[in-house]
């Protein structure tokens, strides 16, 4: 049998490969990104910052009302992905699967709403900054 992180958590024989890969993948998989290990109002809150933080700051520029309905959306959709994937049944994880699916829909969607730089826009490449000293 193999234990969760919390003490006492037991997972079933017949989950126990998928159970060992969302324990052993989540902090890695996730590049730094907070997930809760419990699911209250104080770790809603928490996440829930993060996350609008985290997709905010990919934004140039004042967010539009469309990119914030689709943060507020994103992060609705990852908390009811991962509450439903905790619980560990056959009908949560029917429902998980459903909200991630949903997640990936409404991120490329957040993904096609930022704007791309443009020539002007973009950062200077390393030749670019040391031609202009050169002649300088």
């Amino acid at each position: 049998m193999l234990y969760g992180r919390r003490l006492g958590t037991m997972v079933a024989p017949m989950t126990e490969p998928i159970a060992a890969a969302r324990i052993l993948t989540q902090g890695r998989e996730l590049g730094g990104r907070s997930t809760p290990r419990a699911f209250s109002r104080p770790a809603w809150y928490r996440f829930s910052r993060d996350r609008r933080r985290r997709y905010v700051s990919r934004i140039a520029g004042e967010p539009t009302d469309t990119q914030s309905a689709l943060v507020q959306t994103l992060v609705a959709l990852e908390w009811s992905a991962l509450k439903h994937e905790a619980v560990g049944t056959l009908a949560a994880d029917k429902v998980a699967l459903d909200a991630r699916r949903l997640f990936g829909r409404f991120l490329q969607d957040f993904e096609r709403s930022l704007v791309k730089p443009t020539a002007s826009q973009r950062a200077p490449s390393l030749a670019e900054v040391l031609a202009a000293r050169e002649m300088s």
